[in-house]
């Protein structure tokens, strides 16, 4: 389960059915480190580059958030059938 510093960036997601926010304790098989990963959609834990993992929807929610800072509109697709996600932007 995610620890009480990470709740309030964790997020639940879609793989396989829906999940409830989890995260997962990964361990380096050579060196032994840990290293704890979950979905977010927090710029701050994204870009963090001492974190690893990132998936597709997380990177369309770093590109949702430019998009509607910039004013450029955009949808996201959602296949129900496999676990992915990207955006689409449509000029007149």
């Amino acid at each position: 389960p995610p620890t009480a510093s990470e709740r309030p960036f964790v997020r639940g997601g879609y793989y396989r059915g829906a999940r409830s926010a989890v995260a997962f304790l990964l361990r380096c098989p050579e060196c032994g480190d840990e290293s704890r990963w979950f979905r977010s959609s927090a710029a701050q834990v994204i870009l963090n580059p001492n974190r690893w993992g990132r998936l597709c929807g997380e990177q369309e929610d770093l590109r949702a958030a430019l998009a509607r800072h910039l004013s450029v509109p955009l949808r996201a697709i959602l296949p129900l059938d496999w676990d992915h996600v990207w955006s689409e932007t449509r000029r007149e």
